[in-house]
Order: structure tokens, then sequence, then C-alpha cells
């Protein structure tokens, strides 16, 4: 490597993007190099500049496809980003080839198995989120282990995979709340108060974690605590239309009709924005998929 690419690539990692962009263009001047066109690519990327920052990977694997298996790693990655699914399953698997035992690797398995869950290809799924963990066996592969067998609606395999990323991490939230929902599944509902006492623990503010909490003290028919909870739900969150629902069927339950319309009022005429504040993504569906009583 010249001096330039050498002077680029420390400016990069300082964060002084157009000193790096200047001196790795005078490196591919002097010489053309896989090295130089794969860091071009990172700046352009860090820049926005996505078609360009393509052509530069292109490059760099055309010039030498077998250096780093970096720059299938990072093309798949803006091309995951652009929609393109076939492509992006390509390229990690060239990354995943090149080094199929280093901790990347596992990341790639990790990203094809989005891709392939996305696109309804279910046992693929399985498949590479098993590779995943058969290269790298942390809390978050385990986690994303157990959404997978959830969505096939094995909740036991799903809990096994949970509590295994819980007992690495005990303050995973996502883990924590997801299992309680599991466990809300197979109507453990005992165990999934547990796990929302965990959750509402680690995320005291967290409206959907007393609501949660609350479904499930109902039905154990622990009625005051669950009307707690919920009425705790919606002093947190003024919005959350799920908490009223169910406050109000409890309500009514309990003998209390007036009481319960005034919450049915409020939740049928609510736009549910609690949603959009607290859930994100599909897994946060999940989190807070048992919000209404059944």
């Amino acid at each position: 490597m010249n001096e330039f690419f050498q002077i680029g690539l420390i400016q990069f990692f300082q964060g002084r993007l157009d000193d790096a962009k200047k001196s790795v263009t005078k490196s591919l001047e002097v010489q053309e190099s896989a090295e130089a066109f794969y860091l071009k690519g990172r700046i352009n990327f860090a820049f926005g500049l996505w078609d360009e920052a393509l052509q530069d990977y292109s490059e760099s694997i055309s010039i030498d496809g077998a250096w780093s298996a970096d720059v299938y790693y990072y093309q798949a990655h803006l091309m995951e980003k652009l929609g393109w699914h076939q492509l992006a399953i390509t390229s990690y698997q060239q990354a995943i080839n090149l080094a199929p035992k280093s901790p990347q690797s596992a990341f790639c398995h990790h990203r094809k198995s989005i891709i392939l869950s996305k696109l309804g290809f279910n046992e693929q799924t399985k498949s590479e989120c098993d590779l995943m963990l058969s290269v790298s066996s942390t809390a978050p592969f385990y986690w994303w282990r157990g959404v997978i067998y959830a969505r096939a609606g094995q909740s036991e395999q799903a809990i096994e995979m949970v509590s295994q990323a819980i007992e690495m991490n005990p303050g995973f939230v996502e883990a924590i709340s997801d299992r309680a929902y599991y466990y809300t599944q197979i109507n453990r509902y005992d165990l999934a108060v547990a796990d929302c006492d965990s959750w509402v623990t680690l995320e005291p503010e967290n409206p959907i974690a007393y609501n949660n909490r609350g479904c499930n003290l109902f039905h154990l028919e622990q009625c005051q605590l669950a009307l707690k909870d919920f009425s705790k739900a919606i002093e947190l969150s003024c919005d959350y239309s799920s908490a009223y629902r169910n406050r109000g069927k409890l309500l009514r339950h309990l003998g209390e009709p007036h009481l319960a319309e005034k919450d049915d009022q409020v939740w049928l005429g609510q736009v549910t924005s609690i949603e959009r504040n607290y859930q994100g993504d599909w897994l946060s569906d999940i989190s807070g998929s048992f919000e209404s009583l059944l």
C-alpha cells in the first residue's frame, strides 16, 4: 500500500472523511488496489453516496475477490438497505465462504436469516439461525433464534432459546418481554407475570410492561392488581388505547359498567399512538401482542 492509502485509512478512522476521500483518491491515481477501492466505498457510504459506494465495492472485488470478507459484507449490507434481497444474500454468502468461522460470519448468517424471514423462507431461516449459533453463541443470537421459533408457532422452543439469552444477559429487556409473551401463549400466566415483574424493574416508565402484566394478572384472577397495572399504564401514557380497552373489560367483569363505559369511549375514539412510540419493529409487536384481554 502506498502512503496516500495509509494516510487515508488513518483519516477515515479519525472521522475526517473529506480528507480521507482526497487521500484515497490520490492513492488510486498512483495504483489501483482492492483495498483502496474498498476504503473509498466505505467513505462514500458514510457520505450517503450509495451508488458510488456500490461501484467502489464492485471495483474492489473485480481486482481481487478473495482479499477480504469485509468488502462482501459491506456490499451486502448496502444491497440489503436498497431492498436488493437476493443480491444481498449472495454477497453475505460470499463473505461467509471467505471466513466461515469468523465472528463476522455469524453476523452474515444473522442478516441472511432476517432477509429470508422477511421473504417467508421459514426452513432456510431456521438453518441460517442454526449456522449463526454454531459460529457464535451470543445472547442476541439466542434471542433471535427464539424469535424465529415463535414465528413458527413453537413457543416451547422459543422459551428455551430466549431463556439462554437471559441467562447470558439478565438485563436483556427484549428477551425478557418476549419470554413473557411466549409463556402467555402456553397459558403459564404465573411465569409471564414473573417476567413482566423483571421488565417493569428494568423499564419502570414503559406502559406496555404494566399493561401486559395486567393482562396476565387478569388471567390469574388477580383483578385488583391487574386494575392497578392498567391504570399505571394509562398514567404513563394517556393515549394508550389498549390499556383503556383492557381496563374497561376488567371493570365490566368487576360489575362496574358505568366506569367501563368511560374507558370504552376513550379507546374507541383514540388513535393508538402508543404503538408508534414504543413499537418500532415486528419483534416489539410480539412484545405487545397480548395487549388486549382474551
